[in-house]
Protein backbone atom coordinates (compact mmCIF):
# COMPACT_ATOMS: atom_id res chain seq x y z
CA UNK A 1 0.00 0.00 0.00
CA UNK A 2 1.32 3.16 -0.90
CA UNK A 3 2.10 6.26 1.76
CA UNK A 4 -0.70 8.06 -0.21
CA UNK A 5 -3.34 5.67 0.05
CA UNK A 6 -2.07 5.11 3.97
CA UNK A 7 -2.38 8.65 4.37
CA UNK A 8 -5.70 8.78 3.71
CA UNK A 9 -7.36 6.04 5.83
CA UNK A 10 -9.81 6.78 8.11
CA UNK A 11 -8.12 6.40 11.96
CA UNK A 12 -9.19 3.15 13.67
CA UNK A 13 -12.44 4.10 15.70
CA UNK A 14 -12.60 2.58 19.24
CA UNK A 15 -15.83 2.42 21.31
CA UNK A 16 -15.64 2.48 24.87
CA UNK A 17 -18.68 1.31 26.98
CA UNK A 18 -18.57 2.11 30.62
CA UNK A 19 -21.07 2.08 33.20
CA UNK A 20 -20.98 4.13 36.83
CA UNK A 21 -18.12 6.09 37.97
CA UNK A 22 -15.41 3.68 38.61
CA UNK A 23 -15.78 2.28 34.77
CA UNK A 24 -15.99 5.57 33.68
CA UNK A 25 -12.70 6.60 35.81
CA UNK A 26 -10.83 3.47 34.29
CA UNK A 27 -12.16 4.46 30.60
CA UNK A 28 -10.59 7.68 30.92
CA UNK A 29 -7.26 6.51 32.12
CA UNK A 30 -7.35 3.95 29.40
CA UNK A 31 -8.36 6.31 26.81
CA UNK A 32 -5.72 8.80 27.29
CA UNK A 33 -2.85 6.05 27.50
CA UNK A 34 -4.57 5.28 24.17
CA UNK A 35 -4.10 8.77 22.95
CA UNK A 36 -0.77 8.44 24.14
CA UNK A 37 0.06 5.60 22.23
CA UNK A 38 -1.64 6.47 18.85
CA UNK A 39 -3.03 10.50 18.81
CA UNK A 40 -4.64 9.85 15.34
CA UNK A 41 -6.93 7.36 17.10
CA UNK A 42 -10.75 7.85 17.37
CA UNK A 43 -12.35 7.19 20.21
CA UNK A 44 -16.44 7.29 20.57
CA UNK A 45 -17.82 6.41 23.99
CA UNK A 46 -20.39 5.86 26.67
CA UNK A 47 -19.33 7.46 30.28
CA UNK A 48 -19.17 9.88 32.27
CA UNK A 49 -16.65 13.11 32.95
CA UNK A 50 -13.42 11.10 33.10
CA UNK A 51 -13.77 9.98 29.12
CA UNK A 52 -14.59 13.08 28.43
CA UNK A 53 -12.06 14.94 30.22
CA UNK A 54 -9.50 12.32 28.43
CA UNK A 55 -10.42 13.36 25.23
CA UNK A 56 -13.23 10.49 23.93
CA UNK A 57 -15.91 11.86 21.91
CA UNK A 58 -19.58 11.15 24.12
CA UNK A 59 -22.39 9.87 22.67
CA UNK A 60 -24.43 8.92 25.75
CA UNK A 61 -23.94 9.56 29.25
CA UNK A 62 -23.85 6.48 31.73
CA UNK A 63 -25.51 8.11 34.18
CA UNK A 64 -28.73 7.57 32.26
CA UNK A 65 -28.07 3.73 31.85
CA UNK A 66 -27.51 3.14 36.06
CA UNK A 67 -29.85 0.59 37.19
CA UNK A 68 -29.43 -2.08 40.44
CA UNK A 69 -32.18 -5.11 39.61
CA UNK A 70 -35.04 -5.44 37.89
CA UNK A 71 -37.55 -3.20 39.99
CA UNK A 72 -35.23 -0.31 38.41
CA UNK A 73 -35.50 -1.21 34.39
CA UNK A 74 -39.26 0.28 34.85
CA UNK A 75 -38.55 3.65 35.28
CA UNK A 76 -35.11 3.97 33.30
CA UNK A 77 -36.72 1.44 30.36
CA UNK A 78 -36.90 4.90 27.89
CA UNK A 79 -33.27 5.74 28.63
CA UNK A 80 -31.73 2.49 28.25
CA UNK A 81 -33.41 1.89 25.10
CA UNK A 82 -32.01 5.31 23.80
CA UNK A 83 -28.59 4.08 24.83
CA UNK A 84 -28.98 0.78 23.20
CA UNK A 85 -30.25 2.33 20.37
CA UNK A 86 -27.16 4.82 20.21
CA UNK A 87 -24.55 2.10 20.93
CA UNK A 88 -26.17 -0.39 18.45
CA UNK A 89 -25.49 2.44 15.70
CA UNK A 90 -22.17 3.30 16.06
CA UNK A 91 -21.33 -0.22 16.08
CA UNK A 92 -22.98 -0.67 13.00
CA UNK A 93 -21.32 2.21 11.56
CA UNK A 94 -18.44 4.01 12.82
CA UNK A 95 -16.29 1.02 15.54
CA UNK A 96 -13.79 -0.76 14.56
CA UNK A 97 -13.30 -1.83 18.09
CA UNK A 98 -15.69 -2.32 21.23
CA UNK A 99 -14.38 -2.04 24.72
CA UNK A 100 -16.72 -2.59 27.61
CA UNK A 101 -15.53 -1.80 30.80
CA UNK A 102 -17.53 -3.83 33.85
CA UNK A 103 -21.32 -2.62 33.52
CA UNK A 104 -22.28 -6.70 32.55
CA UNK A 105 -26.12 -6.88 31.68
CA UNK A 106 -25.51 -3.67 29.26
CA UNK A 107 -22.24 -4.45 28.04
CA UNK A 108 -22.75 -8.32 27.27
CA UNK A 109 -25.65 -7.52 24.73
CA UNK A 110 -23.54 -5.07 23.30
CA UNK A 111 -20.77 -7.84 22.72
CA UNK A 112 -23.49 -9.44 20.85
CA UNK A 113 -24.55 -7.27 18.56
CA UNK A 114 -20.53 -6.56 17.79
CA UNK A 115 -20.09 -10.14 17.64
CA UNK A 116 -22.43 -10.56 14.80
CA UNK A 117 -20.93 -7.38 12.96
CA UNK A 118 -17.50 -9.42 13.06
CA UNK A 119 -16.45 -6.60 15.35
CA UNK A 120 -13.21 -8.02 17.57
CA UNK A 121 -14.31 -7.03 21.56
CA UNK A 122 -12.09 -6.45 24.56
CA UNK A 123 -13.67 -7.03 28.08
CA UNK A 124 -11.65 -4.83 30.35
CA UNK A 125 -12.61 -5.38 34.17
CA UNK A 126 -15.26 -8.20 33.58
CA UNK A 127 -17.79 -9.40 35.44
CA UNK A 128 -17.13 -10.78 39.18
CA UNK A 129 -18.00 -14.09 38.17
CA UNK A 130 -15.89 -15.81 40.71
CA UNK A 131 -18.37 -14.62 43.26
CA UNK A 132 -21.78 -14.87 41.61
CA UNK A 133 -23.43 -15.85 38.51
CA UNK A 134 -20.52 -18.11 37.41
CA UNK A 135 -22.80 -19.74 34.31
CA UNK A 136 -22.30 -16.22 32.80
CA UNK A 137 -18.69 -17.34 31.81
CA UNK A 138 -20.20 -19.51 28.80
CA UNK A 139 -21.75 -15.78 27.58
CA UNK A 140 -18.69 -14.35 27.54
CA UNK A 141 -16.69 -17.21 26.17
CA UNK A 142 -19.18 -16.38 23.16
CA UNK A 143 -18.96 -12.84 22.90
CA UNK A 144 -15.63 -11.91 24.20
CA UNK A 145 -12.42 -12.06 22.07
CA UNK A 146 -9.79 -11.17 25.16
CA UNK A 147 -10.22 -10.50 28.31
CA UNK A 148 -7.98 -8.25 30.22
CA UNK A 149 -8.55 -9.17 33.84
CA UNK A 150 -7.41 -7.08 37.46
CA UNK A 151 -6.64 -9.61 39.69
CA UNK A 152 -4.44 -12.36 39.18
CA UNK A 153 -7.23 -15.51 40.27
CA UNK A 154 -9.27 -15.04 37.13
CA UNK A 155 -6.86 -15.18 34.10
CA UNK A 156 -7.04 -19.03 35.26
CA UNK A 157 -10.62 -18.72 35.32
CA UNK A 158 -10.93 -17.61 31.95
CA UNK A 159 -8.65 -19.66 30.61
CA UNK A 160 -9.84 -22.80 31.65
CA UNK A 161 -12.93 -21.88 30.03
CA UNK A 162 -10.79 -21.00 26.67
CA UNK A 163 -11.37 -17.47 26.61
CA UNK A 164 -8.33 -15.52 25.99
CA UNK A 165 -7.43 -13.24 28.84
CA UNK A 166 -4.59 -11.54 29.77
CA UNK A 167 -3.88 -9.98 33.98
CA UNK A 168 -2.53 -6.06 33.40
CA UNK A 169 -2.92 -5.31 37.19
CA UNK A 170 -5.88 -3.55 39.47
CA UNK A 171 -6.41 0.38 37.91
CA UNK A 172 -6.34 1.67 41.56
CA UNK A 173 -2.68 0.47 42.02
CA UNK A 174 -1.77 3.70 39.43
CA UNK A 175 -4.69 5.66 40.12
CA UNK A 176 -4.68 5.70 44.03
CA UNK A 177 -0.81 5.06 44.92
CA UNK A 178 0.30 7.76 43.28
CA UNK A 179 -1.73 10.54 44.83
CA UNK A 180 -1.48 8.77 48.36
CA UNK A 181 2.44 8.37 48.64
CA UNK A 182 2.43 12.54 48.71
CA UNK A 183 2.55 14.54 51.55
CA UNK A 184 -0.55 15.00 53.21
CA UNK A 185 -1.71 17.21 56.65
CA UNK A 186 -5.59 15.95 57.72
CA UNK A 187 -5.24 19.36 59.55
CA UNK A 188 -4.39 21.24 56.90
CA UNK A 189 -6.60 19.74 54.55
CA UNK A 190 -9.65 20.51 56.51
CA UNK A 191 -8.85 24.08 57.39
CA UNK A 192 -8.47 24.57 53.87
CA UNK A 193 -12.16 23.81 53.46
CA UNK A 194 -13.19 25.79 56.19
CA UNK A 195 -13.75 23.03 58.53
CA UNK A 196 -13.18 21.94 62.36
CA UNK A 197 -9.42 20.09 62.43
CA UNK A 198 -10.29 18.50 65.85
CA UNK A 199 -13.42 16.18 65.80
CA UNK A 200 -12.82 12.77 65.01
CA UNK A 201 -13.67 12.79 60.92
CA UNK A 202 -15.58 9.80 59.55
CA UNK A 203 -16.07 9.49 55.75
CA UNK A 204 -19.20 8.03 54.14
CA UNK A 205 -19.04 6.31 50.33
CA UNK A 206 -22.37 6.16 49.80
CA UNK A 207 -22.30 4.91 46.31
CA UNK A 208 -21.91 5.82 42.82
CA UNK A 209 -25.61 5.09 41.58
CA UNK A 210 -28.91 7.23 42.78
CA UNK A 211 -30.82 4.24 44.27
CA UNK A 212 -27.95 2.81 45.75
CA UNK A 213 -27.20 5.85 48.00
CA UNK A 214 -30.87 6.21 48.22
CA UNK A 215 -30.99 2.69 49.92
CA UNK A 216 -27.88 3.19 51.88
CA UNK A 217 -27.26 6.69 52.73
CA UNK A 218 -30.16 6.86 55.21
CA UNK A 219 -29.10 3.44 56.87
CA UNK A 220 -25.54 5.00 57.01
CA UNK A 221 -26.90 8.26 59.16
CA UNK A 222 -28.96 5.95 61.17
CA UNK A 223 -26.12 4.21 62.54
CA UNK A 224 -23.82 7.45 62.64
CA UNK A 225 -27.03 9.20 64.59
CA UNK A 226 -26.02 5.60 67.37
CA UNK A 227 -21.98 6.03 66.65
CA UNK A 228 -22.46 10.00 67.52
CA UNK A 229 -24.40 9.41 71.57
CA UNK A 230 -20.95 7.29 72.16
CA UNK A 231 -18.44 9.62 70.17
CA UNK A 232 -19.86 13.41 70.29
CA UNK A 233 -17.94 15.70 67.96
CA UNK A 234 -18.15 13.97 64.99
CA UNK A 235 -17.82 15.27 61.81
CA UNK A 236 -18.92 13.63 58.66
CA UNK A 237 -17.45 13.74 55.07
CA UNK A 238 -18.69 12.31 51.62
CA UNK A 239 -17.10 12.72 48.55
CA UNK A 240 -19.86 13.19 45.96
CA UNK A 241 -19.24 10.61 42.65
CA UNK A 242 -19.62 12.62 39.31
CA UNK A 243 -22.49 10.30 38.23
CA UNK A 244 -24.57 12.02 41.28
CA UNK A 245 -26.44 15.55 41.87
CA UNK A 246 -24.74 16.71 45.12
CA UNK A 247 -28.65 18.39 45.63
CA UNK A 248 -29.81 14.70 46.14
CA UNK A 249 -27.03 14.25 49.22
CA UNK A 250 -28.35 17.50 50.73
CA UNK A 251 -31.69 16.78 50.28
CA UNK A 252 -30.91 13.57 51.79
CA UNK A 253 -28.76 14.96 54.42
CA UNK A 254 -30.07 18.27 55.54
CA UNK A 255 -32.19 16.99 58.98
CA UNK A 256 -28.73 15.37 60.30
CA UNK A 257 -28.01 16.47 63.90
CA UNK A 258 -24.11 16.69 63.35
CA UNK A 259 -21.85 18.10 60.75
CA UNK A 260 -21.68 16.58 57.28
CA UNK A 261 -19.37 18.04 54.66
CA UNK A 262 -19.91 17.09 50.97
CA UNK A 263 -17.40 17.23 48.70
CA UNK A 264 -16.72 16.60 44.86
CA UNK A 265 -14.60 14.21 44.36
CA UNK A 266 -11.23 14.52 46.01
CA UNK A 267 -12.10 10.69 47.35
CA UNK A 268 -8.59 10.43 48.26
CA UNK A 269 -8.54 13.34 50.35
CA UNK A 270 -11.39 12.05 52.12
CA UNK A 271 -10.00 8.58 52.80
CA UNK A 272 -6.65 10.36 53.80
CA UNK A 273 -8.49 12.38 56.63
CA UNK A 274 -11.03 10.21 57.77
Amino acid sequence: MSAQTQSHQKPSCIFIIAGEASGDLHGGNLAAALFKKDSSLQIVGIGGPAMKKAGVEMVFDSAHLGIVGLAEVFPKILSLWKGYRIAKSILTTKADLLVIIDFPDFNLSMAKIAKGLGLPVVYYIGPQLWAWRKGRIKTVAERVDKMLVIFPFEEELYREAHVPCEYVGHPLIDEAVPFLEQPFSKSDYLKSKGWDAAPTTLGLLPGSRESEIKRHLPVMLKGIEMLSSKMPGLQILIPVAPTISIDLIRDLTQSSSFPIHLVEGEIYSVLRAS
